[in-house]
């Protein structure tokens, strides 16, 4: 059999692997993939943004989504990336949220099975061995349960990781760098800083082992491309921070989303639960620690005395896995880092190459006593670790010991006949890829869904955009809307987070990872978009200086009030209607007023005319103004990145209002445009990315043609 046939056949089996690990789940839960974050933040944001695309409307800030709305400095968009728009697009053509998200779930995971495989293969694994590390990584814990059903940018990063670091060691081995530009690229303008940083830790372990001023020179070349990306993409945010809550955290410890070695001791325990505290408690119902069953079995492949020779060449492996491993052990916060958690699909990746290359050069080499024994203890000193952690959930934990110790039998059993090596490995292999499936099983029954939320939210589209199809553009969320996930009915009344977006508005209640500071504090808002009950009195009270509540200046022309929020309803103000439904109160406005992005406020005395607006900016022409108030106050955040031609900037009125100084602007034409901050930088990066790529390209293919 040739070596791609068999590769094919190999890879076909890990996706087989993977995908069967998977099904199981979705037959046991069909929305196993649309969860938590999926539900509420991801499958709104690739509606909005394939609407866009289909549309012609993308741009890089939406003033009507208020907080949410800054969307290259939000990253998580990807509204450069090629997968974010494809999976955008899904999103328009489907018309339910479980089957977009499974589809583009699906999709990621086949990318990282492939990345994977080929890495493994790269760094020497046979095709056998690096199927079962490329079926193993989708069934990590982690992968598994939190960020392929809920975190959707992690599943990407986690899947496009493998092929970047593949694509770099082709670099240093003399390709060209358009491979490693693109899948670089894709990595980071997923927007996940955890992929990232992870990439990063690829670079220090490829530089720090590299030898030869050429392999050394090629690293740090190719490290100036991602770095050069890495400032086109992330520094809109970073200059940016000063303005949300990213910028007050601190360095500390919460324990969080955070790992000990007495958690990662279980690592090869299935069924294992252990004491990791999150939204659950201070155990975690799943198994988040997980790795791969057959971790304990690398015992075998690093005894006897060959144990150097093994490990030659895997020097980028043992680095790039200490430095995951002390961010993952490490402070649960880091400045605006948290949830250190997130890189353990990096410590998997690290942990699986490295196993699947010892198998391979561990051959067809008989096992040793002593070998087996280490095995042996192992597996049961992580049975231990998991019944001392979590001693009332050990019967699961107990079951994957027992699939471990058969297979640690029919390996003696196997170890004692005389088989052809070549098919010594295809047996031991395939087993392997049959007992992941096996250990998944009892995952299942103890960890049946994400230990994240269900919020029972609609899946069908035209149900999300059958929701107050009566109400004016210009809504907002008052009150807990995660109060209502256990009251399914409650969506046909009110939506949540980035559902609004399916719905067909653009709301200040979406989701963002960027709240900006001073108008949260005025509505109280959290990054769901979800507000305190005091946000209805503080959407009604004025606006200092200007004799106008701050809902006429957002904007604002419909307010849904949870009632769980309140013992009773609010009085609608002057010019508003009431309405009372069973888990909601709705607000509407007789008389609607623009959307926000316009003029929020002006004085009595000042004229304007021939105002245009757009998502990015506002012009208009100055007829007049007051004298003893020169000030018009925008409908619009005041991020970093603003400008004004033909006046200047006042001090932003309330904290969070755009506000012009028209002064001497009398007969001028205004313009207040947004640029994402420090532009002309990231624009200058990207462009020498791109050149730096094609140049050592041009010129790597030159001096092969004259060789």
């Amino acid at each position: 059999m040739s070596s791609r046939r068999s590769d094919l056949l190999w890879f076909a089996g890990a996706l087989g692997t993977a995908a069967i690990v998977v099904a199981i789940r979705l037959l046991s839960l069909p929305r196993y993939l649309f969860w938590d974050d999926t539900q509420n933040g991801s499958y709104g944001q690739w509606y909005q943004l394939g609407r866009m695309l289909v549309d012609g409307s993308w741009t890089i800030i939406e003033p009507q989504a208020w907080q949410a709305g800054n969307y290259l400095a939000e990253g998580q968009w990807g509204l450069l990336n090629p997968l974010s728009m494809i999976f955008g697009l899904v999103a328009v053509l489907v018309p339910n949220g479980v089957i977009v998200a499974t589809v583009v779930k699906l999709l990621v995971l086949v990318i990282m099975v492939g990345g994977v495989f080929a890495l493994a293969r790269q760094f020497g694994a046979s095709a056998p061995w690096a199927a079962l590390a490329a079926a193993a990584a989708p069934a990590a814990g982690f992968t598994l349960y939190l960020d392929a059903p809920s975190w959707t940018t992690g599943f990407t990063c986690a899947a496009l990781l493998p092929w970047a670091w593949w694509s770099l060691r082709r670099v240093i081995d003399g390709a060209h760098p358009l491979v490693f530009f693109a899948a670089s690229y894709l990595l980071i303008s997923t927007g996940y800083v955890s992929g990232t940083i992870a990439l990063v830790a690829v670079f220090v372990a490829e530089l720090a082992m590299a030898r030869g001023r050429a392999a050394i020179s090629r690293v740090l070349s190719a490290g100036t491309i991602a770095a050069l990306l890495t400032v086109f993409f992330y520094l809109p945010g970073v200059l940016t921070a000063s303005v949300t809550s990213r910028s007050e955290a601190g360095i500390g410890n919460d324990l969080f989303l955070g790992l000990d070695l007495s958690d990662l001791a279980t690592a090869g325990v299935a069924g294992a639960l252990p004491s990791i505290s999150g939204y659950w408690g201070d155990f975690s119902p799943s198994p988040l620690q997980y790795i791969a069953w057959f971790l304990p079995f690398a015992a075998l492949l690093l005894a006897g005395t060959r144990r150097r020779e093994r490990l030659t060449g895997l020097g980028p492996v043992l680095v790039f896995g200490a430095l995951i491993v002390a961010i993952v052990i490490g402070p649960s916060v880091l400045g605006p880092l948290r949830y250190p958690i997130r890189f353990m699909p990096y410590v998997s990746l690290g942990v699986l190459v490295l196993f699947a290359v010892l198998a391979t050069r561990a051959g067809a080499a008989r096992f040793e006593r002593r070998g087996l024994t280490a095995v042996l203890t192992i597996i049961l000193a992580g049975w231990w670790f998991a019944w001392s952690q979590n001693p009332g959930s050990s019967l699961w934990a107990s079951v994957s010991v027992v699939i471990q110790l058969a297979a640690l039998g029919a390996l003696v059993l196997l170890n004692r006949r005389r088989i052809a090596p070549a098919q010594r490995t295809r047996t031991i292999a395939i087993a392997a890829l049959v007992v992941t499936v096996l250990t998944s099983l009892p995952q299942l029954a103890a960890s049946p869904n994400s230990p994240t939320s269900n919020f029972r939210v609609p899946s069908s589209r035209d149900a999300i955009q059958s929701v107050l199809p009566e109400a004016e553009d210009g809504l907002i969320v008052v009150g807990d809307t995660l109060a209502l996930q256990n009251e399914p009915e409650a969506w046909g009344e009110v939506l949540q987070a980035n559902l609004w977006y399916v719905n067909g508005r653009i709301s200040p209640s979406a989701y963002t990872v960027l709240p900006f500071t001073a108008l949260g504090e005025r509505l109280c808002q959290s990054v769901r978009g979800d507000t305190c009950p005091e946000a209805f009195r503080g959407l009604f009270r004025d606006v200092r200086g200007t004799g106008m509540p701050l809902a006429d200046i957002m904007g604002i022309n419909t307010v849904v009030v949870v009632r769980s929020a309140f013992e009773s309803a609010p009085a609608a103000p002057e010019g508003w209607s009431f309405e009372s439904r069973e888990y909601t109160w709705l607000y509407q406005r007789a008389s609607p007023v623009p959307v926000a992005g316009g003029i929020g406020a002006s004085p009595d005395g000042t004229v304007l005319s021939d105002i245009t607006v757009t998502s990015t900016g506002v012009s208009f022409t100055v007829d007049a103004v007051d004298a003893d108030d020169p000030e018009v106050v925008l409908s619009r955040l005041p991020y970093p990145g603003y400008s004004v031609d033909g006046a200047t900037f006042a001090e932003p009125r309330e904290g969070f209002l755009l506000t012009v100084d028209l002064g001497d602007s009398v007969g001028r034409t205004v313009t207040v445009e947004f640029l994402p901050p420090g532009w002309t930088l990231e624009i200058s990066a990207a462009v020498l990315a791109v050149l730096l790529a094609l140049g050592w390209t041009v010129l790597s293919r030159v001096r092969r043609r004259r060789l």
